[in-house]
């Protein structure tokens, strides 16, 4: 999936605030330039104005500032450490700025950190009642995740703050899309219209919903020529253009919604190769002292306490995880755990508190605490794959091993494409429980599914040694001819199609596209 970025809108939309109204102050100047460098993709140049402005101006804020642009023209020099060192500058430069935390989230979500990406999104949405964004990157990250109710969860709080967003409506349309409530879908599509006509996001999938669901080809082709007149660069005009030669053909799924964001991804046009000299190291804030940590520690409990006094639970407990994760960096143990012993205090029926809390005991080397909060997490949240992992880890320690394989099934169900849980549970059966029919199936699967994965080839010596438990081949008979499978499809047809996309019970299958929803 492709992601349009982030990060020049933000440049111009940050820069030039500090653009106007110049007035000559120390280190102004080579902030303004840095912002022009930056726009004209000259990213190492951008980086040294930024820097001699940063030396030059005491003001937090504004450094905070410069230490987010430093993060972007890093990123886009494909330094991602150093952007994030950035990043995190500017976060402590400056706790209130949105910017940092949310580009910080974008990056590490990138780079499979999720579950520190997820604890920064909503540290963001926290940041600006205003801004959806991180809302809609969260809800995509849940709709992967196959966390439904928490995607539903932040899209009507993101609808809250902007009733009228065509891009928060079409992502509540594709959550719709997701659980099979084409109505709903349609209306949420519909509604993105009535606020952006020319919308295209919206047009595409209402062509999807009526060819796929609907099975009205003759709307769905209005609305995919419709998409294709509006001036508009998407990766899914071109399955709008086979759709409209051909509705009948299975080529069109939905465009994600996904929020502008601060990162490439793959299928995104490289820019043109750029050697600049080697980059400066960004800038690092100043440590804090022992008594300014102790200070902002008390500061984020308070407004976690006062949130959640108010009611609003989601947000106090972005703040006390914050706290909790502030002590860590600080190597705080004893004000960590008073963090997450609030936040399982205000907020105990929240996933993220007991899972916290887990792994906050499991790296304490107390497995029987933390396989309880385990167990509460994926009680609360069943369908998260990082919660399940953690838990059939732990369980493996203490020996519950009916927990374990529960979890590892289940983990590897919500995560088919995760190689991490099949191999886990292939090495559950062989070395754990003894199952070695199991472990020579799982095995097996695993190869077949992830040919290219390193641990592909352990899993051919495995099977080598277990080969007196695979299923031996049936016997053909060569007096007569092997049939084909019923549907005429011949034997080599792939089933995939069956496994991914779930079949409306009102429509045929034939002229259908896949419908994703990432």
């Amino acid at each position: 999936m492709r992601h349009k970025t982030f990060f020049a809108w933000l440049v111009l939309a940050a820069g030039l605030l500090d653009l106007t109204g110049c007035r000559e102050e120390p280190g102004l100047r080579d902030f303004q330039n840095g912002v022009r460098a930056l726009e004209k993709k000259r990213y190492a140049r951008s980086i040294e104005y930024f820097q001699q402005s940063a030396q030059a101006r005491k003001n937090p804020v504004e450094n905070a500032k410069a230490c987010n642009f430093i993060g972007i023209a890093q990123y886009e020099l494909g330094n991602k450490d150093k952007a994030v060192q950035a990043f995190n500058a500017g976060r402590q430069l400056n706790p209130a700025a949105m910017e940092p935390v949310y580009n910080l989230a974008v990056v590490l979500h990138e780079n499979s950190d999720t579950a520190q990406a997820t604890l920064l999104f909503e540290q963001a949405a926290t940041l600006d009642p205003r801004d959806t964004r991180a809302l809609e990157f969260l809800a995509s990250v849940f709709r992967r995740s196959k966390r439904l109710d928490d995607a539903r969860r932040v899209l009507n709080e993101a609808l809250k703050r902007a009733p009228h967003s065509p891009r928060v409506l079409t992502a509540m349309a594709l959550l719709e899309m997701q659980v099979n409530n084409m109505d709903k879908a349609g209306a949420y599509l519909n509604q993105a219209l009535e606020s952006n006509a020319g919308y295209v996001p919206a047009i595409y999938n209402l062509a999807v919903l009526n060819q796929a669901w609907l099975n009205n080809r003759e709307q769905a082709l209005a609305y995919y020529k419709a998409a294709l007149r509006r001036p508009c660069e998407s990766p899914y005009l071109e399955n709008a253009r086979d759709a409209v030669k051909k509705l009948s053909a299975a080529s069109a799924p939905p465009v994600s919604n996904t929020p502008p964001v601060a990162a490439k991804t793959a299928g995104r046009p490289a820019p043109p190769p750029i050697v600049p000299p080697k980059p400066p190291e960004p800038i690092k804030a100043e440590p804090l002292s022992s008594e300014k940590t102790v200070a902002a520690f008390a500061d984020i409990m308070k407004n976690a306490k006062a949130l959640a006094v108010s009611g609003r639970k989601d947000a106090a407990l972005t703040f006390f995880l914050q706290a909790a994760s502030d002590a860590e960096r600080n190597n705080q143990p004893a004000r960590q755990e008073e963090a997450l012993r609030e936040a399982l205090n205000w907020c105990p029926d929240e996933a993220r508190a007991h899972f916290a809390m887990g792994q906050f005991m499991q790296n304490r080397k107390q497995n029987e605490p933390a396989l309880k909060h385990y167990k509460q997490a994926v009680a609360l949240s069943n369908t998260w794959y990082e919660a399940h992992m953690a838990l059939a880890s732990v369980a493996i320690e203490t020996d519950e091993f009916d927990t374990a394989l529960i979890s590892l099934q289940q983990a590897s169900q919500t995560q088919p494409g995760n190689p991490d849980a099949l191999w886990q549970l292939a090495r559950f059966y062989d070395k754990q429980v003894n199952r070695p029919e199991d472990a020579a199936k799982a095995y097996t699967q695993f190869k077949q599914r992830f040919p290219q994965d390193p641990r592909a080839d352990s899993a051919d010596q495995r099977l080598a040694a277990l080969s007196a438990y695979l299923p031996k081949p049936p016997a053909v008979s060569s007096s007569k001819p092997s049939a084909k499978p019923a549907d005429g499809r011949g034997a080599n047809a792939s089933p995939s199609f069956l496994r991914k996309w779930r079949k409306s019970p009102s429509t045929s299958s034939s002229n259908r596209p896949p419908s994703r929803t990432d």
